[in-house]
């Protein structure tokens, strides 16, 4: 009677362990799944810098090409507009260089994060298969 009693005692400790432990993997899963949500958003978000970098590079390009046409254009003022459109162009490369400077700087941040919250998901993910197998 007293082995049935501690049986029915052990029992119940590993019922209540195991929920603990199914409420764990419950909690590691939904934080998983939010960090899955973060590498997405900034995976999007590194997309949409480099299409916003590449519009601008066109925008650049395309008026340093209108500069250099209205050059052609005019000969009476054909210094004064040379030398206006050679100001221009150096002013829009140091703003294109700028441009790449500061977006391969926010992809090697963004790629810093992404690493991190990959490391941070595999962690997870072995704590996950760590309680899954202590529970087998």
């Amino acid at each position: 009677e007293l082995e049935k009693s501690n049986l029915i005692s052990a029992r119940k400790e590993f019922i209540a362990e195991q929920t603990v432990f199914e409420e764990e993997i419950a909690e590691l899963r939904k934080e998983i799944a939010i960090e899955s949500k973060k590498l997405v958003s900034i995976g999007e978000l590194l997309e949409h810098e480099e299409t916003q970098y590449q519009e601008e590079r066109n925008r650049m390009e395309q008026a340093i090409n209108q500069k250099e046409e209205e050059l052609s254009l005019s000969e009476r003022t054909l210094s004064d507009e040379r030398n206006r459109a050679k100001e221009e162009k150096t002013k829009l490369q140091l703003d294109l260089q700028e441009g790449r400077t500061q977006l391969s700087e926010t992809k090697d941040l963004l790629q810093a994060e992404t690493k991190r919250f990959e490391k941070e998901r595999l962690d997870l993910a072995q704590k996950l298969d760590s309680e899954k197998e202590r529970l087998q």
